[in-house]
């Protein structure tokens, strides 16, 4: 059981930065398009 609980975490953290980090890449882009427009 701890095991399975460790690895959840893990894969949540793990969730979390994906999403973290693709937000940050959308924000990025949209900025570059915005310069770009301009």
């Amino acid at each position: 059981m701890a095991c399975t609980k460790c690895g959840r975490l893990i894969f949540n953290f793990w969730l979390k930065i994906r999403l973290i980090q693709f937000h940050c890449i959308n924000i990025n882009h949209r900025k570059k398009l915005s310069f770009v427009k301009r």
